[in-house]
């Protein structure tokens, strides 16, 4: 089962993304996509399998690394840049 942007794009573990407005020029990046068990090194995917659905997103600001968890990638996320297959 593949997770998808609103364009229709499948979601990859590893994309990088501008994350809506509210992190104003900041980027983030998929690091687990829960659905197909899918994770960057350095994160282990089925440490979130709990949560069924969604994808773990890193944030990284002046505060440090952050992860959320968003059950869906809505319009307001682009996709800056493909992790590659």
């Amino acid at each position: 089962m593949s997770v998808q942007y609103a364009s229709g794009e499948e979601i990859r573990a590893g994309d990088v993304l501008g994350p809506g407005m509210e992190w104003d020029g900041q980027t983030a990046r998929v690091v687990v996509v829960i659905a197909t068990l899918d994770a960057v090194q350095g994160y282990v995917a089925s440490d979130w399998a709990y949560l069924k659905s969604g994808v773990m997103v890193e944030h990284t600001n002046a505060n440090g690394v952050h992860l959320v968890h968003y059950p869906s990638i809505d319009e307001d996320f682009s996709l800056l840049h493909r992790a590659s297959q």
